[in-house]
């Protein structure tokens, strides 16, 4: 009898430390599962959100967050969708900075040129592009494409992961043209995750005779 009842103790104690050891293990997978599900910090949910975000970068956005707050609630929220989804954005223009180079022959002169184009929305930039370029000239007539270039000038708000994905430059018609397109890849980083945008292209041109003076357009 003795034997027997040792025997239903040993069995009662296995149940119990294997239901336990279960219990843990099941309450282990849940925590596990609930993190994997929980959601990352997105700063594109809300007006409060990106400011939040914009704040953490200590000051580096002062001027886009500065203006950012004091827009209204539906302009914030516009902002926001066009941050995260695309859409379109305002160009504003630069005046042409035209500089002349030494002479390099009797009759040919070089000349650079300066373009700048600031994409906005509600008068805030976000990002701001240069487009540059030097030619050779004879008076009014180009005569040969010297150097070409385009980059970010300012990121005024963390649209990071830009690409230029094209750049030319050439004379036709006795006038000097140049091109560039920039893509626009990632959003936000958080941690480890990222919450991307819409991928946009920028796009900028500019045209103009030897006196450096010319037309242009972005988009």
């Amino acid at each position: 009898m003795k034997k027997f009842l040792s025997i239903i103790l040993s069995l009662t104690m296995i149940f119990s430390l294997s239901s336990t050891a279960f219990a843990v293990e099941a309450g282990n997978n849940y925590d596990h599962i609930s993190s994997s599900q929980a959601q990352p910090f997105n700063p594109y949910s809300s007006p409060d959100s990106y400011i939040e975000y914009l704040e953490s970068f200590d000051g580096a956005y002062s001027v886009f967050l500065s203006q950012f707050k004091a827009l209204t609630l539906e302009k914030q929220q516009k902002v926001l969708d066009v941050l995260e989804n695309g859409g379109p954005l305002d160009v504003k223009l630069s005046a042409t900075t035209v500089n002349d180079f030494p002479q390099t022959r009797s009759s040919t002169s070089q000349r650079s040129v300066n373009y700048d184009a600031d994409f906005q929305l509600f008068g805030i930039t976000f990002v701001t592009i240069r487009l540059e370029g030097r030619f050779t000239h004879s008076g009014s007539i180009v005569k040969s494409v010297e150097y070409k270039n385009a980059y970010i000038v300012k990121n005024w708000v963390p649209l990071s992961g830009f690409e230029r994905t094209s750049l030319d430059a050439y004379v036709s018609n006795r006038k000097f043209y140049a091109s560039a397109a920039f893509t626009a890849y990632v959003g936000a980083k958080i941690g480890d995750n990222i919450i991307g945008v819409t991928p946009r292209t920028f796009y900028i041109n500019y045209n103009c005779d030897g006196t450096g003076q010319g037309t242009g357009s972005a988009w």
